[in-house]
């Protein structure tokens, strides 16, 4: 029972920390299948050039210099540009199988050799964001990309709505290990603390391409850019790590479960502006416990308690208020909510604590003992052997029952003996065998 729960819970916290949703797979899949496709259109601009006999780079200058990167790459196979160009369009059929999520784990393991073999027939052409792309569709074999937004997914039952895995762990913490890494090299550099980067890398012609050598004329442009990169490279670990919305910051946050934030969302959705967005207020108090929480909030004149059952054990039938006392920590036994009821004080007219025309409300006091009529009119529960004397007693036959005083209800919550003596003197009984109840004085 002890291990069915440690990995119960084991699981559990994986699937909060580590988990995907299955629409985020999609997109990821779909991102990836663009990525590749926009690589292989920027790169077959120079496919003769970089990928050819006729190029830079010769296959037996590959074999001489990288021998094992030239048996890894099929691409080896053809120096021509029509061999090269049908390789080419194999990957692209390929990529598009995986943006589309046509047997997607085969589309994405097919892409990713076929691009990794791409690679590796010309290294120097290379940058870090290309083993990044293979990395990535080396996870996404392991990760059901397929699940949502895909051909795949039109044959599912019942679609998987989030995955946690080891695979779901390691691309998570991939991200974050990158832009972390990333970030810390960008605040030991000179030109990024200057503000100088962006301007000085847009400034080489052998790499700024479209509008980078126009964007050199704004130098202030540049600078906001280079600060709003750094920004984004030290938050985006953070985005990676937090989940939910308002109210679910944490997984037992002293929030309602209700409170995810989607009002807001919904209202930004339609157009309406929203404002004093400061005041939403985020719980990081936690709870060892996803149990019931009672508080003082919680009561009209006391709390309503409820056990396992779906019955309220804290009301009687003539009774609706709860009878919870705020700061009073109820009692079990056996499975039963032992109750606490209160007597209207002087000037009140009902237990509920309301006042009669005229009269201030004065603090209810506690009733501690019964009359000896099995019924009181301070407590309207009957006890069970008052019970069983009244039904004896509508068959029309008297019995020793009848003569003989109830106990005391189990209402009745005696703390000292002080109280009892306390609450007999106001009204209460004591009770002798075979006798009638008589008040003490």
């Amino acid at each position: 029972m002890r291990s069915e729960s440690l990995r119960r819970r084991a699981r559990s916290a994986l699937l909060d920390r580590f988990g995907i949703d299955a629409r985020a797979l999609g997109a990821f899949r779909v991102a990836l299948g663009l990525l590749v496709l926009s690589d292989l259109a920027m790169r077959a601009r120079h496919l003769t050039a970089f990928y050819t006999d006729a190029g830079v780079l010769p296959r037996s200058t590959l074999a001489e210099t990288y021998p094992l990167l030239a048996t890894l790459s099929v691409h080896t196979v053809t120096g021509s540009t029509r061999g090269q160009a049908v390789l080419f369009a194999v990957t692209a059929v390929a990529a598009a199988a995986l943006l589309v999520g046509y047997r997607t784990r085969l589309a994405t393991a097919v892409t990713g050799y076929l691009l990794l073999s791409l690679y590796l027939r010309n290294r120097y052409v290379l940058n870090g964001g290309d083993g990044l792309l293979v990395l990535s569709l080396l996870f996404g074999v392991c990760l059901p990309l397929g699940g949502r937004w895909s051909v795949d997914a039109l044959r599912d039952a019942e679609p998987r709505r989030r995955v946690a895995t080891l695979a779901t762990a390691a691309i998570l913490l991939q991200l974050v290990v990158i832009y972390v890494t990333n970030a810390v090299f960008k605040l030991r550099s000179d030109a990024w603390t200057s503000g100088q980067a962006v301007r000085y890398v847009l400034g080489l012609e052998q790499f700024s391409v479209g509008l980078g050598p126009h964007a050199t004329a704004y130098p202030e442009l540049l600078v906001a850019i280079n600060w709003l990169w750094v920004a984004m490279l030290l938050g985006a670990p953070l985005l990676v790590l937090a989940t939910g919305g308002p109210g679910q910051v944490y997984d037992h946050t002293t929030n309602a479960v209700a409170n995810t934030g989607d009002g807001p969302a919904m209202a930004y959705r339609a157009g309406v502006p929203l404002e004093d967005m400061e005041f939403i207020q985020f719980h990081p108090t936690t709870l060892p416990s996803t149990g019931v929480l009672i508080t003082e909030g919680v009561r009209g004149e006391g709390g309503i308690l409820y056990n396992s059952a779906p019955t309220d054990r804290r009301s009687t039938p003539t009774t609706t208020s709860g009878s919870c006392s705020p700061r009073t920590r109820p009692r079990r036994s056996g499975g039963w909510w032992r109750r606490r009821r209160w007597r209207p004080a002087s000037g009140s007219t009902r237990s509920t604590g309301r006042p009669s025309s005229g009269t201030r409300p004065t603090r209810p006091t506690p009733i501690r003992a019964h009359s000896g009529t099995g019924t009181s009119a301070r407590c309207a529960r009957p006890t069970r052997r008052s019970a069983a004397r009244s039904v004896r007693t509508s068959a029309g036959g008297a019995s020793r029952d009848a003569r003989r005083p109830s106990s005391r209800c189990r209402c009745t919550w005696s703390r000292s003996r002080s109280r009892r003596r306390a609450a007999a003197t106001a009204g209460g009984s004591r009770w002798s065998r075979g006798s009638a109840p008589t008040t003490r004085p």
